[in-house]
């Protein structure tokens, strides 16, 4: 039952424009692939709109809308070469 049904995720900036879609079969993971968009951070909190909706041919049977952000998480030495997380080249 859930394989003959889509799945659509889109992800929106703030005027409503789609930044990336992707589609799938219900049940299966879907990835939606990095785009150079802006990162959140406390001084500027950007957050992104989801939409998520679920077909069954050619209706939406289903929709949930939701928002995401943007992080950017690396590895790096602090002072005493310690090897800590990074968020935005920041020590958090």
């Amino acid at each position: 039952l859930w394989e003959a049904n889509n799945v659509v995720v889109t992800v929106l900036d703030h005027q409503g424009v789609a930044e990336k879609s992707r589609s799938g079969l219900a049940g299966q993971p879907i990835e939606i692939e990095a785009f150079s968009g802006r990162l959140w951070s406390p001084d500027s909190p950007y957050l992104y709109e989801l939409g998520i909706e679920l077909h069954r041919g050619d209706s939406t049977v289903d929709k949930v809308e939701s928002y995401s952000a943007l992080r950017k998480v690396s590895l790096g030495n602090d002072e005493h070469g310690v090897t800590r997380r990074q968020l935005r080249a920041a020590f958090g």
